[in-house]
């Protein structure tokens, strides 16, 4: 029966709730931030990323070789924890976001009775 749940999961025809991917998350965090970092540094080794030319509304900026925007040996400490630190608050988005689909709806906030503070709930 779990060989057939298997393939029912990889064919499309289950998807796994926000509980099942949030404990997931929780249970790879380590691994799921080295993949990221990996992929990231992928990218920018093939030259996915590279900003030589975009177009936003309309308008095309170029790129400028400045100080900021340039990559040598001593800045790539620096970006790479620059890039662990965007993963960080990525996955703390995520895990957020999760903590509100966790909750019922119309649950009542801890220290709350039905719209009153539990210190004026008897008045």
């Amino acid at each position: 029966m779990s060989s057939e749940r298997g393939t029912d999961l990889a064919a499309g025809k289950l998807a796994p709730d926000f509980k099942t991917i949030a404990d997931f998350r929780k249970e790879n965090l380590k691994p799921l931030r080295t993949v990221c970092r990996q992929f990231t540094v992928l990218c920018r080794k093939l030259e996915l990323f590279g900003g030589e030319l975009l177009a936003i509304d309309g308008s095309k900026l170029r790129r400028v070789n400045s100080r900021q925007t340039n990559y040598n040996e001593k800045k790539t400490p620096a970006t790479l924890a620059e890039i662990d630190a965007q993963i960080q608050g990525y996955l703390k988005a995520l895990e957020e976001s999760d903590a509100q689909e966790a909750k019922p709806p119309g649950a009542a906030e801890p220290g709350r009775v039905e719209g009153k503070d539990r210190a004026t709930a008897g008045t």
